[in-house]
């Protein structure tokens, strides 16, 4: 349900599809302190954390496995009033895995 991938249809949408290379770099500081807040229960550590190792790894499998792992139970990221950013942010994180 988190992980699912739409197929992109309008301009727009797949403009916002972009690669980037880098997420500490691709999320501006409201939406940094919205997902610490609304994912991370306001543990700034954690998310941080969680930027360094999903940059680090090379494969979006390897980056959904360490979400299932260390995030999605443990912030309760299936809860109803979490699961829309947590399924933005993990757009974004597959944003970092697109070839460029």
């Amino acid at each position: 349900m988190l992980f699912e991938e739409k197929q992109v249809k309008e301009l727009s949408e797949k403009l916002a599809e972009q690669p980037i290379a880098d997420l500490k770099k691709a999320i501006a500081l409201n939406d940094r302190l919205l997902l610490t807040r609304e994912l991370f229960g306001g543990d700034g550590k954690a998310f941080e954390a969680t930027l360094h190792a999903l940059n680090g790894f090379s494969h979006f499998s390897e980056a959904q496995a360490y979400l299932l792992d260390h995030c999605v139970t443990s912030y309760q990221w299936l809860d109803k009033k979490r699961v829309d950013e947590a399924k933005k942010f993990i757009k974004l994180v597959r944003r970092r895995y697109k070839q460029q």
